[in-house]
């Protein structure tokens, strides 16, 4: 999901510094619509009828409140550009950080996975020679 709120939150960084209107760049709550649901429809609704656009998103679940504490202060400033930018840098470094996480925990699994797999191929290899030996000398105590 926060890859989607990153790329979400990037692009309307570029149609707001482009000065595009936002309802007029399919619609802005559209860029957030990688989320879920109504989401978009709800947003973009809400914007339409006047609200802002940190109360629109505040409306939808999936928005952290740092995200909506952002935009708003982006809003109140006049540089929402700027703020949906860092949003989408820290997002973006959100995810990189959570990634090489998830990575770091899963390589010792993948080194005994491996490790036990190689194991059972090199037992399957020598197992039969150890065993011929049985089978050339024939059964215990003799014929």
């Amino acid at each position: 999901m926060g890859e989607e709120l990153a790329g979400a939150v990037h692009e309307p960084g570029f149609a707001v510094g482009d000065a595009a209107p936002a309802l007029d760049h399919a619609a802005l709550g559209a860029h957030f619509a990688g989320l879920h649901g109504d989401g978009p429809q709800i947003v973009d609704a809400d914007i339409e009828r006047g609200e802002g656009i940190s109360a629109a998103l505040g409306k939808h679940p999936v928005f952290p409140a740092m995200i909506i504490r952002m935009v708003t202060a982006g809003e109140q400033t006049g540089k929402i550009e700027n703020m949906l930018e860092r949003i989408s840098d820290f997002l973006d470094d959100e995810i990189e950080t959570t990634l090489s996480g998830l990575t770091s925990l899963i390589e010792p699994l993948l080194i005994v996975f491996l490790g036990v797999t190689v194991g059972g191929i090199a037992i399957c290899m020598f197992l039969p020679i150890f065993k011929m030996s049985e089978i050339i000398s024939g059964p215990p105590g003799g014929r």
